[in-house]
């Protein structure tokens, strides 16, 4: 549970940086290319294919 609530966190505190910081809203394309979201989100992508990973070498 805390991985995903490390993501979560790391992703609203991203989101408020990058809303404080500019003017009007930024677009769907600028928010998924800051490092503050793509980050969170590909590490929780990387444990998840960890976690399959080794579920099936393990339990064969």
């Amino acid at each position: 549970m805390a991985p995903q609530l490390f993501v979560g966190v790391s992703l609203g505190a991203g989101l408020s940086r990058i809303l404080e910081e500019n003017q009007e809203p930024p677009s769907f394309f600028e928010l998924i290319l800051n490092p503050d979201i793509y980050l969170p989100i590909s590490g929780i992508i990387f444990l998840v294919l960890i976690a399959i990973y080794l579920r099936n070498f393990f339990l064969k």
